[in-house]
């Protein structure tokens, strides 16, 4: 009995081995490879990437290859040819830095794109008065908000007398920072620690651009977009606190620099996230709490950053865990109340968009977070932010055929 059961037990595992090698040879008819690649559609997408030549983690010039490639290895998408006259839609559009607004590209019909009408949404995040102003609307807790007043200079240029109104403030703060509202890269801000020096410097901005401030017209003005507005006129400006106590790093002030990416799917709620492995922007000299118009002591940017710096890396020289935890509390609270202020749409031409921010934030030293500002055009994000939206949004509204492991490096808000 024992021996017809083993005899029975090597016959199965034969025909098992059989029955394996003869499906392995076996042919797959033309119909079923039809039917294999019709399960996975095509997709075409389109790269117009603006590059930033720095010291930010796996940004280089090379990486519209390395983000090319994430198509690639999905295994159905294909370059849309911009030189066909019969091509009118395109899956996925990425723009970035001065591509935004590549008129070029408006002719095109959008499944997803990275780009978002906030002016509709009168830039309620990308303003740098409006962020703070909204957010006071929302529930979040008032620690991480800067104290700040709006300064129009066309205003003070009319009525010199406007001026004194602020005054009063540096009795209050001591040091304040003062930046055009629609600035870009860190361009045109000052720190003052006495009335007298801003007086000063808006009188040279008055003789600098005098003549512009006298045909300046209001109505024109108004209807402009914020990028031409600040490159014709810059006019609007914020007068902030300026904090004299922040967290170091190796002695040096940093700031954190992050992403936030906006989502509005077609006829879906928007959602948000941020990026969880965010960078370190330091100045390039030690920190002291005086000579506020030395920029290598006081202006932090990724001009003068540390070469390889990163939140997750790097945090715990300056924070233990639970400091940590604490921080990474407060940044989540902070975009939580962020998403509830946008309301940004599509433009038509597009069926689902998301739009990639850049936010600033500093920490004091008594790990309290504060949220500088939001980036509308923040240049070109690292490839792993890149690979992580691939992943969490591309790849949710446009399957791959070949498996594509996620990488989870967004926090979704």
């Amino acid at each position: 009995m024992t021996n017809n059961k083993k005899y029975s037990n090597k016959k199965k595992q034969k025909h098992r081995w059989v029955y394996k090698k003869t499906f392995k040879k076996r042919k797959i008819s033309s119909k079923t490879k039809k039917y294999i690649n019709n399960s996975f559609p095509t997709y075409k997408y389109l790269i117009k990437q603006e590059f930033l030549e720095d010291k930010i983690p796996l940004t280089s010039t090379k990486k519209i290859d390395v983000f090319e490639n994430e198509f690639i290895k999905r295994g159905n998408w294909v370059k849309f040819d911009e030189k066909n006259s019969k091509e009118k839609t395109i899956d996925f559009l990425y723009t970035d830095g001065k591509y935004l607004v590549d008129k070029s590209l408006y002719k095109y019909k959008k499944i997803l794109t990275t780009f978002v009408n906030m002016t509709d949404d009168n830039h309620s995040i990308s303003d740098k008065y409006n962020l703070i102003e909204n957010l006071k609307k929302t529930d979040i807790d008032p620690k991480h908000l800067l104290e700040q007043y709006h300064v129009n200079m066309y205003d003070i240029y009319k009525n010199n007398s406007l001026i004194e109104s602020y005054k009063s403030l540096f009795d209050k703060y001591k040091v304040l920072i003062f930046k055009p509202i629609h600035g870009l890269k860190g361009e045109h801000i000052e720190t003052f620690d006495e009335f007298d020096k801003f007086s000063k410097f808006v009188n040279e901005f008055f003789e600098k651009n005098n003549d512009k401030l006298r045909s300046f017209i209001p109505e024109k003005y108004n209807q402009m977009g914020v990028v031409s507005k600040y490159n014709q006129y810059n006019t609007e400006w914020v007068l902030q606190e300026y904090i004299i106590n922040p967290l170091l790093f190796r002695n040096l002030k940093f700031h954190i620099r992050g992403h936030f990416i906006y989502y509005k799917p077609f006829n879906k709620e928007k959602e948000g996230y941020i990026q969880d492995n965010m960078t370190f922007f330091t100045a390039k000299k030690a920190y002291k709490q005086e000579d506020y118009s030395d920029k290598d002591v006081h202006d932090t940017h990724y001009k003068s950053t540390l070469e390889g710096i990163t939140f997750k890396n790097n945090i715990m020289e300056i924070a233990d865990p639970e400091k940590t935890k604490y921080i990474m509390e407060q940044i989540i609270h902070i975009f939580k109340n962020v998403l509830k202020v946008i309301n940004a749409k599509c433009y038509p031409e597009s069926q689902s968009c998301f739009n990639i921010f850049g936010f600033d934030l500093i920490i004091r030293n008594d790990f309290t977070v504060k949220i500088i500002e939001t980036n509308f055009m923040p240049g070109s994000p690292r490839i792993d932010l890149l690979e992580n939206i691939m992943t969490e949004i591309v790849d949710q509204l446009f399957p791959p055929k070949n498996k594509i492991p996620k990488l989870n490096g967004l926090i979704k808000l």
